[in-house]
């Protein structure tokens, strides 16, 4: 019976671990993706090697 006790324990403690995973992502996904597409709008604002929307190299 003590044997079945630790691993219903060890179960528990898994699925609270998930669940706090899942919840930072959850809670903090938004600004993560926000932080992202800024640094990718930056980049291709800053790029001179990038399309226009024209097609043609905004480039020299």
């Amino acid at each position: 019976m003590k044997a079945a006790t630790g691993e219903l324990n060890l179960t528990v403690i898994t699925l609270i671990a998930i669940g706090a995973v899942i919840a930072f992502f959850w809670f903090m996904w938004g600004p993560i993706k926000n932080g992202i597409n800024n640094q990718w709008n930056d980049i291709n604002t800053n790029d001179r090697n990038t399309m226009s929307s024209e097609g043609g190299s905004v480039g020299p």
